[in-house]
C-alpha cells in the first residue's frame, strides 16, 4: 500500500502524488502535530510554527513559498537533518577514511598496498546490506520529497524553485533562533550556521492546535495575496 489516509479523509498516493489530493487543512493539521528536531526541544515546537517563522523573515512575494517549504513533511514526516546528511555522505566518508590512512604513510609502496586493501574493505562495507539500505532509503526519500514538493507547489500555483536561496537563508536564521531558544545549551558550533545570526525576537512555542490554526490562517492569507498579485 503506497497511499496514506489524510486528516481530511483524502487519499494521498506517495508513489504518484497529485495536486488535487493536497489540501490546506491536511497540511496545517499534520505540520501542527509534527515536532521539530525529532522531539528533542525543551517544549513542543512544531514544523508549522517553524514555517510561519520562516515566512515572517521573507519579503511579501516569498511568504507563501516560505510557508510551504517544508509542507512535504505533512505527508512524509520530518527526517532530522543529521540523518539526511549521514545518508547522503556515507559513500564519501568511507572514501575519506581510505585517503586519510594512506596519506599518513611515508612509503609509496606501503601507501599503494594499503590503499588497495582499504579500498577493497571499503567496497565490501559500501556493498553490505546495511549500507545499500541506507543509500536506497536516501534516494527513495529524496525523490518522494521532491515529487511531493512539486505537486504542493502546483496546487498553490508557485514555481518549486521560486525564491530558493532567500528561503534557504531564512530557514537558517530560523534554525539559529530555534537553537538559541528551544534546544539545550551546548557550545559545539553548527557548521551550517556559520555566519548566521538568530532573529532578535524570542520564540514562544505554540501548542499543536495553536500552530495548526496560525499556520492555516497565514496560508489562506498568503494564497489570497498571491492571487491578487497575479491579477494586478
Amino acid at each position: 500500500m503506497n497511499w496514506m489516509l489524510t486528516h481530511s479523509g483524502r487519499k494521498m498516493d506517495l508513489a504518484a502524488p497529485a495536486a488535487h489530493a493536497v489540501h490546506t487543512s491536511d497540511i496545517s493539521h499534520a505540520l501542527g502535530n509534527l515536532c521539530r528536531f525529532g522531539g528533542h526541544t525543551r517544549s513542543f515546537y512544531s514544523v508549522a510554527q517553524h514555517s510561519v517563522l520562516v515566512a515572517t523573515l521573507l519579503p511579501d512575494e516569498l511568504k507563501l513559498a516560505g510557508l510551504l517549504h517544508d509542507a512535504a513533511e505533512a505527508y512524509l514526516g520530518d527526517v532530522i537533518q543529521p540523518l539526511k546528511l549521514l545518508l547522503k555522505e556515507f559513500p564519501q566518508q568511507t572514501r575519506d577514511i581510505v585517503d586519510l590512512v594512506a596519506s599518513s604513510l611515508s612509503s609509496k609502496v606501503a601507501r599503494s598496498n594499503l590503499t588497495t586493501s582499504l579500498e577493497q574493505l571499503t567496497l565490501c562495507a559500501s556493498s553490505a546490506p546495511g549500507a545499500i539500505a541506507l543509500r536506497h532509503f536516501e534516494s527513495v526519500y529524496h525523490q518522494a520529497e521532491k515529487a511531493m514538493h512539486v505537486v504542493i507547489c502546483e496546487r498553490f500555483g508557485i514555481d518549486p524553485e521560486f525564491g530558493a536561496e532567500e528561503i534557504r537563508h531564512a530557514d537558517l536564521v530560523a534554525l539559529a533562533t530555534e537553537k538559541r531558544d528551544l534546544l539545550p545549551d551546548d557550545s559545539t558550533p553548527w557548521e551550517c550556521l556559520e555566519g548566521i545570526e538568530p532573529h532578535p525576537a524570542t520564540i514562544t512555542p505554540w501548542s499543536p492546535a495553536e500552530a495548526a490554526m496560525h499556520y492555516h490562517s497565514h496560508l489562506m492569507e498568503q494564497q489570497l495575496l498571491a492571487h491578487r498579485r497575479r491579477c494586478a
